[in-house]
């Protein structure tokens, strides 16, 4: 039996992106190639399955699951075919994040530039680092011209390697609407790029290689 790679995108503070950078990565993946990608909702608000449920696309997939099945969840979707499970975790410190992190093959932390955000990113960086996991972290949703992203880009730095830098941009909302992602809405974009800069680098670090699609179900 062959397990997927894993993609945990964790933070301990509530509305960084958490959400949104799952869906868009695991729609790169489909597109690149690199599925089948399947989608996992941790976090009891069901943002990331609200999202897909309204998605018209046939991928990526979604499995059901709580966090005590999580390890029956990935062998039986890898059982079926998936290449790359992207785990939406809940925004706090707690048993269950802690034990979605152990089954993950690399982590991306979410963080804005404000202060808050800058604390909450330490402790989860400290916790993935606990149990010695690779990751990378995102700066989401920001304004490049001001000084606040500045001095973010170096309080980021020194905690780790920045993956990419996501701009605040309307179409984000836009896209979310009817389960989309910039990428589909807006191919040629400066939202579409940056995602890109991410997934690339996500696919880098985690040594994905393209695969065959399927088609979008439960599993």
């Amino acid at each position: 039996m062959s397990l997927p790679k894993v993609l945990v995108v964790a933070s301990q503070k509530g509305g960084v992106g958490k959400t949104c950078l799952s869906a868009h990565l695991a729609v790169a993946a489909e597109e690149a190639g690199a599925g089948p990608a399947c989608l996992i909702d941790a976090d009891p608000q069901g943002s990331l399955h609200d999202w897909w449920n309204r998605r018209e696309a046939k991928t990526p997939l979604f499995a059901k699951g709580g966090v005590s099945d999580l390890a029956a969840t990935l062998a039986r979707v890898g059982e079926n075919g998936v290449k790359l499970v992207i785990i939406d975790t809940p925004p706090a410190s707690s048993d269950s994040l802690r034990a979605i992190l152990h089954f993950a093959d690399f982590v991306l932390i979410p963080a804005q530039d404000g202060l808050s955000d800058l604390t909450a990113i330490k402790q989860t960086v400290a916790m993935v680092r606990e149990i010695e996991k690779p990751y990378a972290m995102a700066l989401t949703f920001v304004n490049k011209r001001t000084t606040q992203y500045a001095d973010a880009i170096k309080a980021l730095s020194r905690a780790g390697a920045i993956a990419a830098v996501i701009s605040y941009r309307v179409i984000f909302k836009r896209a979310e609407i009817d389960g989309r992602t910039v990428q589909e809405v807006e191919r040629g974009g400066a939202a579409a790029g940056e995602i890109a800069e991410l997934w690339k680098f996500v696919c880098q670090e985690m040594g994905l290689i393209a695969k065959a699609k399927e088609e979008k179900a439960l599993v």
